[in-house]
This record gives structure tokens, sequence and C-alpha cells, in this order.
């Protein structure tokens, strides 16, 4: 029907001879040229036709004649006219619903006259419909003939690239050689076409690897769990062949190394070639399996290969860094992480082909290539931690990294500890030890019932004079990721695939924390230690995809993990179980894990002392050992144990993990809310005022209070700030006011395109162009950046106002900025974002880094979060997008429901919306909705600033400002200045916030005790 309605202005026939005719003569419905309400009964009457020709094809098969069907199929139209024309029927109507064979159909279009008694109007129709179809196959014809030319091209210029490529092998001079050339085309893409360029000087070839089977012309397209789809740079034949032209002789030749490789994800193993030139690496999956021969034994297991034919290119500005890394307990892997998050692994068999290759890669000079698996590789970051400088998770997450651990191979998955023990209590108290499971022993040996367990079995093994250990199980292995995360693609399909093709026993799945924590902490033998996701994906603890996991013994279905009493929903868990991570009991003790896990306890007497020896084949000493003395056919069952078993991370220290200190227990503004033994009144406010202007927006640095104004043209006011002894306020002097160079005061009369922008707006145009907060911010605490400049330019000044830079991109004005700790995002009236990041090989001027293009409406404000490397965006429509910045996809568009949103606020525990008069919406950065808060309902909303924490939301409004913990019910803090609040920021150590008000006055905010404010 829709070829019919595509190809034939006759709206309700088909363009087929006898459906046409029988159609057109006995259709009830007469086509009308103004009556678009006939497509629908002519619709409905080609329905009955089908339905009335499956129905002969029903009675034919149900009949005990077996003579209908054979006469139905052959077409008897001498017995029945009907049926006759059954077989024809049914194909052409086939042919009509699916739109196949556009020639065939053309030639029965060419060959159908129209009755005698159709009206003129409908015959010049239908002979103009043919007139331009002809032109449409015409065209056709042309672009398959450049399609041709270009194939053509391109296998001409392959031939040659593999004429001159064969020659390294025969030659002693260095050959004619076509190497690859970047060009970008009208788009900005990056496409490579088959260049020359004219090189002197010649080298001598290191290696040279097979010839390839087939041209590398292909797109690639793929994608990995937590990694977005990964789209690398074609190699294409769009330049014509007379573009290349002979080379001069004595060029040099890449220096290639090629091998046999194999790429290693979660879910499947690919098997390729892996080829490293003078600047970038190619994979080449062949599309095949892994061949069975002994040099592959010890590599992915054979169940896990799987046939995809792709390629990958990284050239090496795409490369952020490459580790070394070990694959079942053998020193024959690398990992590549790339600039944009990305991550890919890939076994290349044996130890001295990776290491040519990271050799290689060293050698470019171009990024870290570590291959020093040891304490001398992190001592930096462990000092960093030492200091409190970096958080607990974040310092775990690099141990993984470092100790071989990958999130692409689910058999050395990054490990995490239990933290917490109290899974019954209604509420979770971070500052009782006993909450917390004892990080001295291992998981297997937290009770003295585990640890007797435990030394009975080594013992046992003991006296039989076998290797003992004190545990037959592991604490990280393929199977218990895949229990952690059975609900989550793709270990929804390992956990399935673990088991035959179906799911577990539904009372071994992971059904809720404490009977985990119990299985645990029995003496059964169920020692699994945890994984990054519980502490940072909510996802991960629900049932989102519908699976049927069954039903337990007790007659509870299967669905999303049951959660502690003291947890109200997923996200409420993870925050709090993240919390719990990084309180002082953790980070006092958390060195003792480290010991047992990455460090001197593994092995040895320690390790036996603390309960913490488990089966020889986890460890890479003993397999390396075993596989000595092992004939082929038991090393190949071996490593198969090796996958399913568990593994050991890379020892990191041989010696005590030095503790964190102590986190200082430090009183700021937001803490001395909930303690009764402060307040806050009149006394407690310190008021500077600044004549004759109004503040828009102010910074607090560690010495300086920055603020913005606008009178004709743009100020700068810089306060330095300090608390004097026997003072309890904070002391602002020594106040300098600037200039901000080369700027004026926009507003609709001095901007000559205001006419031309304010129909794309849904509001005012002076509301889309007030300053607010949202116009400027502070980068490196050393530029100001700003936007609403009548010249379309986002200008940067130093803090004594000259001018720094002014940088000229959008179309439209830059109505709003925001910065992170090396990028600048500009957010435009022309609808798009533009990022910036600070080139230090340019004297530090900003450089373009990426252009994000998802919305539609102008942008009024930008949010981002660095942790996630995410951009939160609104615009003037009330859309929210959410794009990556490192590929600057846009991935998400968050569905607020019945508000229109007027601001956004990112935290690492979610996104913050709110519409005018003061109704909040709080969402995942999955885009799923946690909570709405209506109690600020009719307190219009000027400006919101997340707390360090990211859980205190301070917004600023109307009749003064509010501090709430946004993520939980919670009665929030009122204060009344009784002037509108433009903004609010926060000290660096939180002593006290700072906020512009509308009567040309700051406000410095603090909590005082009794006793202080008798000494004001």
């Amino acid at each position: 029907y829709t070829t019919c309605r595509s190809y034939l202005p006759s709206k309700s026939r088909c363009m087929f001879p006898h459906m046409c005719k029988l159609e057109f003569d006995d259709s009830p419905v007469k086509r009308s040229d103004e009556d678009q309400e006939n497509l629908v009964p002519a619709l409905s009457d080609l329905k009955s036709k089908v339905r009335e020709l499956c129905g002969l094809l029903n009675s034919a098969v149900d009949s005990e004649d077996d003579s209908l069907i054979l006469k139905l199929l052959a077409g008897d139209t001498k017995g029945d006219s009907v049926t006759g024309l059954w077989i024809r029927k049914v194909h052409l109507l086939l042919m009509a619903q699916t739109s196949m064979k556009l020639n065939f159909v053309w030639e029965v279009v060419r060959q159908f006259s129209l009755p005698a008694e159709t009206s003129l109007s409908l015959s010049q129709e239908f002979e103009e419909f043919k007139v331009q179809f002809e032109d449409i196959l015409e065209q056709l014809k042309l672009d398959t003939q450049r399609k041709d030319k270009r194939e053509l091209t391109a296998q001409t210029s392959y031939q040659s690239f593999l004429k001159h490529y064969k020659n390294l092998q025969t030659q002693n001079e260095p050959p004619k050689f076509i190497k690859l050339k970047n060009r970008i085309d009208a788009l900005g893409r990056t496409p490579y076409t088959e260049a020359i360029e004219k090189l002197q000087g010649p080298k001598s070839v290191l290696s040279v690897p097979p010839v390839p089977s087939e041209p590398l012309s292909s797109a690639i397209v793929h994608s990995d769990y937590q990694q977005e789809d990964l789209l690398i740079e074609e190699f294409s034949s769009e330049s014509e062949e007379e573009n290349i032209e002979p080379l001069i002789k004595g060029m040099p030749v890449m220096h290639l190394l090629c091998m046999d490789c194999e790429r290693i994800k979660v879910e499947c193993s690919h098997f390729g070639e892996l080829i490293i030139d003078d600047n970038s690496v190619y994979f080449c999956s062949k599309g095949e399996l892994k061949p069975g021969t002994e040099e592959y034994i010890g590599s992915a297991l054979p169940y896990t290969g799987e046939v995809k034919e792709y390629k990958l290119i990284f050239y090496k500005d795409q490369i952020k860094e490459v580790f070394a890394r070990k694959f079942m307990q053998q020193h024959t892997a690398l990992e590549i992480f790339l600039n944009k998050g990305k991550s890919v692994l890939l076994n290349v068999f044996k130890k001295h082909l990776r290491d040519q290759v990271l050799s290689r890669m060293k050698d470019w000079g171009a990024f870290s290539v570590v291959t020093d698996l040891s304490y001398k590789s992190i001592r930096k970051f462990t000092k960093k931690w030492k200091e409190g400088k970096m958080s607990n998770f974040e310092y775990l997450m690099i141990l993984n990294k470092y100790s071989s651990r990958s999130f692409n191979d689910i058999t050395q998955y990054p490990i995490f500890p239990w933290v917490i023990s109290d899974y019954q209590s209604e509420t979770l108290n971070l500052k009782d030890p006993s909450t917390f499971r004892n990080l001295v022993y291992p998981i297997g040996a937290q009770t003295l019932e585990a640890c007797r367990e435990c030394d009975q079995k080594f013992q046992m093994w003991k006296e039989e004079e076998l290797e003992a250990f004190h545990h037959g199980s592991h604490y990280s292995s393929t199977g218990i990721v895949s229990h952690y995360l059975v609900r989550l693609p793709p270990f929804t399909g390992q956990a399935i695939a673990l088991q035959g093709g179906r799911f577990d026993v539904a009372d071994r799945l992971f059904l809720s924390f404490k009977s985990s924590w119990e299985s645990c902490v029995s003496p059964s033998g169920d020692v699994k230690e945890m994984i990054p996701e519980m502490f940072y994906l909510p996802e991960a603890l629900m049932n989102k995809n519908h699976e049927d996991l069954g039903i337990t013994q007790t007659g509870k279905t299967v669905n999303d993990v049951e959660l502690p009493p003291w947890a109200s929903s997923s996200y409420d868990f993870v925050r709090k179980h993240r919390q719990a991570l990084e309180c002082n009991f953790v980070s006092e003790n958390l060195s003792h894990w480290i010991d047992l896990v990455f460090g001197y306890k593994q092995r040895g007497p320690l390790a036996e002392k603390f309960y913490n020896v488990f089966y020889s084949i986890t460890y890479e000493e003993s397999v390396q050992s075993i596989l000595a003395n092992s004939s082929k056919k038991d090393t190949k069952a071996f490593f198969e144990q090796i996958a399913h078993y568990g593994q050991t991370p890379v020892r990191l220290f041989n010696s005590p993990h030095p503790k964190k200190a102590p986190k200082k227990e430090i009183e700021d503004f937001f803490s001395k809310i909930e303690d009764p033994n402060y307040e806050i009144d009149s006394r407690s406010l310190k008021e500077f005022r600044v004549k004759h202007t109004n503040i828009h927006c102010v910074f607090a640095t560690d010495q300086t209070l920055v603020a913005v104004s606008s009178t004709h043209k743009l100020q700068i006011y810089v306060w330095k700030w300090k608390y004097i002894d026997k003072q309890v306020q904070p002391h602002l002097y020594d106040l300098k006011v600037y200039d901000l160079a080369e700027t004026v005061n926009l507003n609709t009369e001095n901007w000559c395109e205001s006419q031309q922008w304010k129909y794309l707006s849904s509001e005012p145009l002076s509301r889309v162009l007030e300053k607010g907060p949202y116009s400027y911010c502070l980068f490196k605490n050393k530029f100001l950046v700003s936007g609403l400049h009548p010249d379309n330019s986002c200008k940067i000044h130093k803090l004594d106002g000259t001018l720094h830079k002014s940088i000229y991109h959008h179309a439209g004005l830059v109505i709003c900025v925001a910065c992170t700790k090396d990028l600048v995002f500009t957010g435009s009236l022309d609808t798009s974002i533009a990022a910036w990041n600070l080139d230090q090989t340019h004297k530090g001027i900003l450089q373009p880094y990426s252009t994000f293009l998802g919305h539609s409406a102008p942008v009024k404000q930008v949010s981002v979060s660095h942790s996630y490397q995410l951009l939160a965006s609104l615009s003037n429509s009330g859309s929210i997008l959410l794009h990556d910045i490192r590929t600057t996809e846009c991935f998400r568009k968050l569905s607020s429901g019945n508000i229109l949103p007027d601001q956004v606020a990112f935290s690492e525990f979610g996104i913050v919306i709110a519409d005018k008069v003061g109704v909040i919406e709080v969402f995942s950065v999955n885009g799923d909705l946690i909570r709405q808060e209506k109690r600020f309902s009719g307190f219009e909303m000027t400006c919101m600033h997340f707390d360090k924490s990211q859980e205190k939301l301070v917004i600023g409004g109307d009749r003064g400002f509010v501090c709430t913990k946004i993520f939980q019910e919670e009665e929030p803090f009122y204060l009344e200045t009784g002037v509108t609040v433009k903004d609010i920021v926060a000290s660096p150590n939180e002593e006290f916030l700072v906020a512009p008000v509308d009567s040309q006055k700051v406000l410095l905010i603090e909590f005082l005790s009794r006793a202080q404010k008798e000494t004001i």
C-alpha cells in the first residue's frame, strides 16, 4: 500500500495490472482529488482482499482434498477464475507492501493503461507522474554510475597500493609508496583519502606484515558496555585517480608491526590482526573464529568467540594512555585508553610481541605507556590519597587500574570492598563502628566461626601435604560479576551462558544485600567482594529490562534487588553507600583491606595469619609453575579453570600501605544549620554597599571576592578577605574597581540584531538578555569569562580588567557560560554550545574543543559535571539535553513533566531542575525522575548552587535564600532578606555565604554561636 501511495497518484489504486483493474472497476471508493478521507476506506478495501486471499489458502490447507491446495498454487484458471489469480495476487500484494523491486514495479506502471472512461484530469496527472518517475530513475542511474566510478577508482588505487606493498619484500631500494593523508571535509569530519606525500630520505623497514587480504575501506561502528558507540574514522576513496602522482625515489616507508590479535570484551572476543605503523594502531577483526592450534592456548576461551567483521583505527593523538595487562595469568595483553573515555583490551598471545607493541608506542612519545605495574607507578596517587586530596573511590579505581583489572575483562573485573555490615537498621549511623565490616580480615573471615572453619581447611590440606588454602573460592570471578550485574546487559547474557542457557535458580540470584552479606560472612565458602557499580550505578539494582528471573522457594517473584530499611530507593542506597565508603572509619581502615588484596598480605606467612590464602591457580606464580610441568591437554583444561575460578590482582605493595590522615571535622556553614548551638540573625549578616550599581554575580576564591556589575560598561569589583584575630566574621578590605576593557552594557537599543533574533524566543527578548550568574564564570580563578556582548563574542578578562582574549564563534549572542578545570563552555542564541580548552602550547590561549548541536532554541544555561564528563543544557523552550563532553553526542532529553524548567544544576548524585515558581524535580543522569519537591512553591528562584558534598542545594530567590538537602525529605532552612538575592556562593571552605542583593549591597552570611555574637 505504501508503494501504491508513493508511485501512483490514484490514491486508492494499486499499480499492478490485475490489482489496478480489479480495484478500479470494483472498488466502491471513487477517487476524489480533494477528499483525503478516501485513503482510509481504500486501505480497508485492500486489507479485505488480503484477508480473502488468506482465507482461500486456509480453506485449502484444512480440506481433506489435497488437490485443492495444488490447484490453488498452480493457478487452475479453467476450474475457478478467482483462485486462478491467487498466486499472482499474493505475489503482487507482498511486493506492494514491502516496496521491493523498483524496476519491476515501473515496468508494470509503464505498461498499465487507464480505462477509457477515466477523467481527463486523472489521465494528465498519471502521465505527469510517469515523466517524473522517469527523471527519478535517471537520477538513480547517474548516482549508481558515480558510485561505481568511485569504487573503481578506489580499487585501482588499492591495487597500486598492494603492488608497492609486495615490492617491500623483493626490492632493496625504497619503493614508491602511497600514504594516507588527513583532510577535513565541508562538515568538519575527518575522512581519509588516498594521496601522495613527497618525502626525502630512505629508511629501512623494520618488519613487513603479510599483504592484507582486502582494502581498508569501511567505516566501523562498535558498541561496548559502559562505553557508547565507537565511531572510528573511515578510509574512503573520494579522490579521483588523476590526483595520484608518481613519487620521487628515496622516500621513507612506514615501520610496520603486524601480528595476530584478539579483542577482549565482557560478552565476547573477536579474533583478527593488529598492525602498528609510525602513528596509528589498526585492528582488523577478520570475521572468523580463532584457530584451535597450540599457539592460541591460554587465550580467550573458544565459547567466547564471535564472528564479526570490522576494523578499528586509533591515531596517536586520540590515545590518552596505554597499560600493560595480563590475561589468563600471562603477560600478553595491553589496554588502550582513548581521550574520549573509551578503552580497548587487546591480547597478542605472546609476551615478546606485547613488549614490541608497547615499545613502539613508547617511542612515539605522544602519551603515557605504563609497563611497570608496581608501587613506583602509583606513589604520587598514594601520596594524594594519604593527604586527603583524593577520595577513597578514586583511589580504589586507580589501584584496580594499575593491578591489571579491567572493565573489558570479566575474568579480571575491578574489585571493591564490602564496607557496611548493618543491613537491618532503619537508619544508617556512619559514626558507629559496628555499622562497618572488619577491613583487617577478608570477607570470608569476618566471624569467629568463619575463622575456625578457615583454620580447619588449611590444616587439613597441609596434613595431606598439598598446597593449603583457607578459601575454596575467590573474591572476584566471572560468576561473581555476573551475579551482581545480572539485571544489566551484557552481563545478563553472561549469567545465562554460565548456566547453560537460562538464569540460575532464583534463590541463588542477587536477591538482597542482607542475604548476600549473610552468605559472605557465614562459613559457606561464599567470599565474594563487591564491584564498583554498587557505589555509583543504581540501575544495576533495578530490573529495568523486565527480565524473568524466576520465583523463589517462598513464592516471591524476583525483580529489583531488595534494599536495606535505611535506603528508600536504589538511588538513595547508592548515595549512602558512597558516603559510607568515604566516611572516617573506612578511610582510617581501608589500608588494611588494600594490604590483603593489592599488597604484602597477598602471599606468605602474613596471608596465612590473616586467613587470606586462596586456591593456588588464582595466583600468577603458581600458574607459571604448573604450566611448566603440564601436558598440552592438561594446559587447555587448566586455562578453563583460570577463566572461571578467579585471579588475584597484581601485587602493588611489598610493605604495609600507609594510612589515610583522619579527616578533620570542619564546622562549615551547612553543618552549623543542624547544630542547635548556632543560629543566624541580623548580627550574622554583614553588609557591603556598592554605590550606583547592581551586582549580577559573585565569585569567592581563597583570598579574593570577585563581583561583576554593569552601568554603562561592565565593571569588576575585587575585594581581599581574611579572618583577623579576635574577629568572628571575615573582613573585606582593599577594594579595587576595574572597567572591563572593550565592553559595553548590552541592551536591546544598542544591539543591532535584536529585531532579527526576537522571533526565535518564546519569551520577551529582554528576559533572554537579562544579566545573571549564568552569564559569567571564573576560569582557573584567574580569568573572568563573560557573554552578552553585542559583537557575539565571548570575552575573557584578567582580574585587573584587561582583555585577555575575545572568542568569535557563534552566529548569535553568547547568553551563558560555564567552566570546569580545563574547559570553557559557551551557549548561544544561535542554539549551539561550544567548548574551548586551554592549550598550553599556545601560551594559555583557548583553543576550539568541540561543538554541541542538540538544541533547536536559544540556550539559556549550561551546567557541567567533570566527574561524569556530561553537559546539561537548558534552552529557552524548556528543553534540557544531556551531551557527552568527550564525544559531543546528545544522548538524552530530560522529560520535566508538567513544569517549565527555568534553571538547572548538576550534582554527582543527580540533576536538579526548577521552574519559575519554586517547584523542583530531581533526575538521575540516566533520565529517571528521582523525586519532586513542591515545598518551595511561590518562592521565585533566581539561582541554584550545590555545596562541596554535592548533596546540599542553596537556592536564591525573590525574598531571600533556602538551604536544603535536596535528595532527602527534610525541612529546609529559610533566611529572609527582604530583597531579591541575585546570586549566592560559598567561600572555598564554606565558612560563610556571599550574596549580592537588589539594594546595591553584598551580604556575607555566617552562622554564629551565642558566645561569638557577644563579641560583635
